[in-house]
């Protein structure tokens, strides 16, 4: 694409209209984001992305139909979410050093996993659930794992179960933190464990579900947040009543 640069700059300098096409925004992330310079996601990508995601808020705003989704499976979908996927995760590099780009990015992954593309191809939700324990908006991980009761990964079903202990959400409690162990035995083992040690992944790509690894991910990014809140006292009393059948609510 940079081999013709001097032709297609030249044509957006002939028609800026061209600025308002998803799939030349859509383009220019993708060729900015070659370039290895210091500086570049700032000045060039943050920009752009957020160029995308005001123009498709305002053309979803004006639209005569309620509640569109604009999913990831359909094609001609993808130069629309695309740029805005990627800001997302240029505000998540970010996020751990910049509080504002980590309110962003709860922004941008809440309207893209709830609103957008329910699918979650982009896998954000994950993410999402994390740092919406990190600042605490609890009611917002309650209700990302029930969007997700079936999802095989123990972050949203483990967070949610922190965010109910913390507000004080007693209901079925136990019951469910019972499920977890059932389902995710690796993850509830290693939280609760004295000092988990950190676990080598199962191969080059991907990550095993139910792995020992995947738990050490878990317990790597969301263990403090459990000892912050005073939750793991209460889970393994909570695991050893269920082994005797009694249960312990907060």
């Amino acid at each position: 694409m940079w081999d013709n640069a001097p032709e297609w700059l030249d044509l957006l300098a002939k028609h800026p209209d061209l600025w308002f096409s998803f799939e030349v925004l859509d383009d220019l992330v993708m060729a900015v984001d070659t370039i290895r310079v210091a500086g570049v996601e700032e000045r060039l990508l943050v920009p752009m992305g957020e160029r995308a995601a005001e123009q498709l808020r305002l053309t979803l705003e004006h639209s005569a139909q309620p509640n569109v989704r604009v999913l990831w499976g359909i094609f001609s979908h993808r130069p629309v979410l695309r740029p805005i996927a990627h800001l997302t995760y240029i505000c998540k590099e970010a996020a751990a050093r910049d509080a504002g780009k980590a309110q962003r990015f709860m922004q941008l992954a809440h309207w893209l996993v709830t609103e957008l593309n329910p699918n979650d191809n982009h896998g954000l939700r994950i993410d999402l659930s994390n740092y919406l324990v990190k600042f605490e908006r609890w009611e917002e991980v309650i209700a990302l794992n029930e969007r997700y009761p079936e999802d095989m990964q123990p972050h949203l079903r483990l967070n949610a179960l922190l965010a109910a202990f913390v507000i004080q959400r007693s209901g079925n409690l136990a019951q469910d933190f019972k499920q977890a162990v059932n389902d995710f035995p690796n993850a509830v083992k290693m939280l609760l464990g004295p000092q988990p040690k950190p676990v080598k992944p199962d191969h080059p790509y991907g990550i095993t579900i139910g792995s020992k690894y995947e738990a050490w991910l878990y317990v790597l990014e969301m263990r403090s947040s459990w000892i912050q809140h005073h939750a793991l006292e209460w889970a393994r009393a909570l695991l050893s009543s269920n082994k005797k059948n009694v249960s312990v609510l907060p």
